[in-house]
């Protein structure tokens, strides 16, 4: 009896752990369920991310030298479904560096010789979609503009310069020579050219 009393208390047992495993699984199973749906529905939506870009401004016009520092940091703004968030675009951490070529730049007069030009960053949306690979819409950039403000370069004035003659100890001597000889002549010209002095009778 007691044996049997005793088995009937560890049957008990163990349908009970079993009902409360199965219990567990099913809330596990559940909650990955609910989970995973709630993910597809957040990722499904659109959210928008910011992407950084140090800029580097190149071909500046040869007779133009910029003396502001212009905007160095170019904020893209775009729109993304939240799958998207997990591509290569976005996930990397890694500088991106923009090249912004001013050789189209429009200057004019700011005033003290002073010239001013600017550039839209709205017309650098395709360049830059292009150049990163980034397939999302664009919101927006900031800055909107970027000022830049030159002087011009004062124009190089060519020195000519004289080849210097290197003189050695001839050529020294040769000139004493020449100027002694000079000299002399100048004094036998003013002799022969003087008048003869009168006798007196």
């Amino acid at each position: 009896m007691e044996s049997g009393f005793i088995n009937l208390i560890r049957n008990a047992r163990k349908n009970k752990l079993g009902k409360v495993r199965n219990k567990i699984n099913i809330f596990l199973v559940c909650l990955g369920i609910a989970i995973f749906l709630w993910a597809l529905v957040r990722l499904s939506k659109d959210y928008y991310h910011n992407i950084d870009f140090t800029v580097r401004y190149v071909n500046i016009p040869e007779n133009l030298v910029l003396v502001n520092q212009p905007d160095s940091i170019i904020t893209l703004k775009v729109v993304v479904q939240g799958f998207d968030l997990f591509s290569s675009p976005f996930l990397s951490k890694e500088n991106r560096f923009l090249d912004i070529s001013l050789h189209r730049i429009r200057v004019k007069p700011y005033g003290n010789d002073i010239y001013r030009g600017m550039i839209l960053t709205s017309s650098l949306g395709k360049e830059i979609s292009s150049q990163f690979n980034i397939t999302a819409d664009i919101f927006s950039i900031s800055p909107d503009t970027v000022f830049f403000f030159f002087e011009k370069k004062n124009p190089k004035k060519l020195n000519e310069s004289k080849p210097v003659r290197t003189m050695n100890i001839l050529d020294i001597e040769d000139s004493i020579r020449l100027y002694n000889d000079s000299v002399r002549n100048s004094e036998l010209k003013k002799q022969s050219s003087s008048p003869l002095p009168r006798k007196h009778k």
